[in-house]
């Protein structure tokens, strides 16, 4: 049996990747949890992006680790794999509004 992270297995809408210090709870949706290591010296912020998209980037990238550019919570992110060889593609994620 194959196991998919939580954002494949829920519903037909859009499901929010939240990347924040504490994930807020809804329990009219339910909730599932998956918790990364990071590398992040920066002030605490919470940002939102289509958990789909987010996947759709690790499918596509062949390296254990990537980088995560960020400005603030409301303009675009950067994607990148860390220490792919020849890469040639830029991945730009927006955040959405929760």
């Amino acid at each position: 049996m194959e196991t998919k992270p939580a954002g494949l297995v829920v519903g037909a809408e859009p499901l929010a990747c939240q990347f924040c210090p504490e994930p807020p709870s809804s329990p009219e949706l339910g909730e599932a949890q998956e918790t990364l290591p990071v590398d992040y010296s920066g002030p605490s912020m919470q940002i939102c992006f289509n958990a789909q998209y987010v996947l759709d980037f690790l499918a596509a990238v062949t390296t254990d680790v990537v980088s995560l550019d960020l400005k603030d919570e409301v303009s675009q992110a950067v994607m990148k794999p860390v220490g792919a060889e020849g890469y040639d593609y830029t991945y730009v994620i927006m955040p959405m509004r929760v």
